[in-house]
């Protein structure tokens, strides 16, 4: 179970998923030692056990962030909880990558206004087309001119 546990971990992009029973003891944890043990915030866990998804903010062992816990069902009976857990520190790495991306392609954009570049601006207009569904034309008018002249 660790195992399909730990690939949906990787391929969801999240910091942990641990399987519990209704006793909330571990089924699945990546630190091995902590499997077939109670789970560390009972209280949390406990409130999914009634058949309803509940979610909370806390430290948890991986540091502070967002866990979510889910009730698993099986011939209409519960019969596990998921917990998953995103924590704040890989929540703030995903902005700021995000962010990062969002100012590269700005300047961008801005440079190719500024010098006239048409191969910049094929680009430009194909990433107005994919992420605002809006070509360049049709943003000038939805941004003011000055919007960029806080670049230099």
């Amino acid at each position: 179970m660790q195992k399909y546990a730990n690939q949906i971990t990787y391929s969801s992009r999240v910091d942990l998923i641990v399987i519990l029973d209704r006793k909330l003891m571990r089924y699945s944890q990546p630190n091995t030692s902590r499997i077939g043990k109670r789970f560390s915030s009972p209280q949390d866990a406990k409130k999914s056990s009634t058949g309803k998804s509940y979610y909370s903010y806390r430290k948890g062992i991986l540091g502070t962030g967002y866990r979510i816990f889910v009730p698993v069902f099986k011939n209409k009976q519960q019969v596990d909880i998921i917990c998953v857990s995103l924590t704040d520190s890989s929540i703030n790495r995903a902005i700021l990558s995000v962010q990062k991306a969002v100012i590269v392609w700005l300047a961008k954009c801005y440079l190719s206004r500024k010098l006239n570049l048409r191969k910049n601006h094929l680009v430009e207009t194909r990433l107005f087309d994919k992420i605002f569904q809006l070509n360049a034309e049709d943003l000038n008018e939805t941004i003011p001119v000055n919007w960029f002249g806080h670049l230099p």
